[in-house]
């Protein structure tokens, strides 16, 4: 089953992760007013780990039985992650070599470290393995998949053996392991349901979540036809993150959101055939996640740092309808690059609808 709603949720998470990051170059009295109502909904980044948890959790919870069954999953998986991160990341590269050859000055050293390319072309730069964000920043979410997708067999067998009891006293462990871990100073100095360095540790909390909501709307105990309840809680959710509630608490929400929105869908498919005509331009979520960065370099570190510094919030907000416009397209465009990236690495596999990507 195709989850639409699932995709507009991502879209929107997208494009407010890229007007958020955006913003970074707007004028101080921009930012002053805006900078801070953007910067607040992050957890929003954990609804992606928690749809990728629910989705996976249901295809391919009951299907996955031996060594095959999950090599196959993960080429599925690295399919549909790796092409387009490595061809963003192919952007940001040749700067860091300019700028190491002395060609160029670049600001903020530690995001163009070559040392650091090897963590990114394996997708372990999230692992905790360095502390600096490099290349293309936005990749740390992919790195994070990546090891819950390694974990995924471990978390099958202990839902298998100990059913999901097991696996929420599993989730209500790794919460309290977390915030041990970041008390004690080892996660660095933010917290870690904002953490991006470390990010693979914050991802598995937002995956365990969503595989056993995934289980929770299997079960059918609770009958939801209606798709507002999901949608009036995430609001709740993103109203939890504005007022800066206890960090768990909207991550909570967000988990209750998803269990709504999924099991009304689930009761009644055709509630979302609206969202239908809008597919094509829902599902380049993943692509404006990694493009805006890239557009992000161009249009500001580039051009408006160097042409139009001076210039006031009004110029700001009117000029950044230029990035955005190509993040969209580029995003649109290399969707046919996706596809084909995904069969070749599949042996000619047709890609799934909805599995997230990030």
């Amino acid at each position: 089953m195709h989850y639409r709603t699932f995709d507009l949720w991502r879209f929107v998470a997208a494009m407010l992760i890229m007007v958020y990051h955006y913003l970074y170059f707007a004028p101080i009295e921009l930012w002053n007013v805006l900078g801070p109502i953007v910067r607040r909904p992050q957890a929003l980044l954990d609804l992606f780990f928690m749809i990728s948890g629910f989705l996976v959790m249901t295809r391919y919870g009951r299907g996955m039985e031996s060594a095959a069954d999950f090599a196959g999953f993960l080429r599925r998986r690295l399919a549909t992650l790796y092409p387009l991160h490595l061809l963003t990341l192919a952007f940001f590269v040749p700067i860091a070599l300019a700028g190491a050859a002395g060609l160029m000055t670049l600001n903020n050293p530690a995001r163009w470290d070559l040392s650091l390319l090897p963590l990114h072309l394996t997708l372990t730069h999230a692992w905790g393995l360095r502390d600096e964000l490099a290349f293309n920043f936005p990749s740390w979410s992919l790195s994070a998949e990546l090891l819950c997708y390694l974990l995924f067999p471990a978390i099958l067998l202990l839902h298998r053996r100990l059913g999901p009891r097991g696996l929420l006293v599993a989730l209500l462990a790794w919460v309290v392991a977390v915030e041990l871990l970041w008390a004690s100073g080892r996660l660095g100095e933010e917290h870690w349901s904002r953490a991006n360095n470390f990010g693979a540790y914050r991802a598995l909390i937002g995956f365990l979540a969503g595989c056993l909501v995934a289980l929770a709307v299997e079960a059918r105990r609770v009958a939801v036809t209606r798709l507002w309840p999901g949608q009036a809680v995430l609001l709740l959710a993103v109203a939890l993150m504005l007022v800066e509630a206890p960090p768990l608490l909207p991550i909570a929400t967000l988990a209750l959101a998803l269990f709504l929105a999924a099991a009304a869908e689930t009761a009644r498919p055709c509630a979302t055939l609206f969202l239908a005509a809008w597919s094509p331009l829902l599902r380049t979520s993943f692509g404006i996640y990694l493009w805006h960065m890239v557009f992000a370099a161009i249009f500001y570190q580039l051009l408006w740092n160097k042409l139009f510094a001076g210039a006031g919030s009004t110029a700001f907000l009117a000029y950044t309808l230029l990035p955005v416009t190509f993040t969209m397209a580029a995003a649109f465009l290399s969707r046919p690059f996706e596809r084909w990236a995904y069969a070749l690495l599949t042996g000619g596999e047709r890609a799934r609808q909805g599995v997230a990507a990030a």
